[in-house]
């Protein structure tokens, strides 16, 4: 008599690759999920303190030009004198990645750090009454560019600060590599649990499988 073929995958085979498969699933994205909220939230932390640092860089802008009014006795200073407090202020070290442009575009003053450009899309911003913010890439470098245009003595300006935050791409590039390796390492004992699992829940089906196929085949003594 024709003996049945014997199916490559039994019942509990195909039940716990289901189930790997959702385990390993449901892992990588939970993990992912949460780095990736930690890692926006540390973005937020950073566009924060970068626009405090930069509210202190453009008072020191102003309380320059205003002090240098009051040491000649002035109610206005032309435009070279108001360039070169400015040249002095972002460029004399306690002020680090500033730049200033002119509404020409042309750099004003500068700090001695490797600063990079200002980006297209915030060189011609005009409310003075916002921050405008983005992060921007230069070289293998990440910064929070943020930019506001002060009005100095009639004539438009726009302050530029950047805040590397390299070390948290690199901390989160590091991070997702981590949870990569341990969801995988995680499904694998999961996995294993449900190998197990599956093995003996599903062995008496299998084991009354076999005894209906004997059955069915004219085997009647099991």
């Amino acid at each position: 008599m024709k003996k049945d073929r014997v199916p490559i995958f039994k019942l509990w085979h195909k039940v716990f690759l289901v189930a790997l498969v959702f385990v390993m699933a449901a892992v990588s994205i939970t993990a992912s999920t949460i780095s990736r909220q930690n890692f926006s939230l540390g973005v937020d932390q950073e566009i924060n303190a970068a626009a405090e640092r930069h509210e202190y860089t453009a008072a020191s802008i102003i309380t320059g030009i205003a002090y240098e009014k009051l040491k000649n006795d002035r109610i206005l200073i032309d435009r070279d004198e108001c360039a070169d407090v400015i040249s002095n202020i972002v460029t004399n070290g306690k002020i680090q990645l500033a730049a200033v442009y002119d509404s020409g575009g042309d750099v004003v003053g500068k700090s001695t750090n490797v600063v990079p450009e200002m980006p297209d899309s915030l060189a011609s911003v005009v409310d003075t009454d916002k921050l405008y913010s983005t992060v921007i890439s230069s070289g293998a470098q990440k910064y929070i560019c943020t930019v506001s245009p002060m009005q100095l003595d009639g004539e438009l300006y726009r302050l530029c600060t950047f805040r590397d935050i390299t070390k948290l791409y690199d901390n989160y590039n590091a991070q997702l590599d981590f949870v990569m390796m341990l969801s995988t390492a995680s499904s694998f004992i999961c996995g294993l649990v449900l190998l197990i699992s599956v093995y003996f829940l599903l062995r008496p089906i299998d084991s009354i499988n076999r005894r209906l196929r004997s059955l069915a085949a004219g085997d009647f003594s099991q």
